[in-house]
């Protein structure tokens, strides 16, 4: 009798690894700095919830939020 096992992902089970994204970004210029933040997260394949957040050295904070949807 002969086994094997196979592995991998359909599409499906990728995408329902890939929910969410973070990211971080940092930068300076002449004297100033900011850094900003931001978290993307997919609840259903045509949905997107988007938050992210900003600060800078001259005291400037910013704050942005959205909600998308695909047909």
């Amino acid at each position: 009798m002969e086994r094997h096992c196979e592995f991998g992902f359909s599409g499906d089970e990728i995408r329902g690894i890939t929910r969410q994204i973070t990211g971080v970004a940092a930068g300076t210029y002449r004297g100033q700095s900011a850094v900003a933040v931001g978290v993307r997260y997919t609840p259903k394949p045509n949905m997107v919830i988007s938050l992210s957040s900003s600060a800078d050295t001259n005291n400037g904070v910013g704050a942005a939020t959205g909600v998308s949807f695909g047909f």
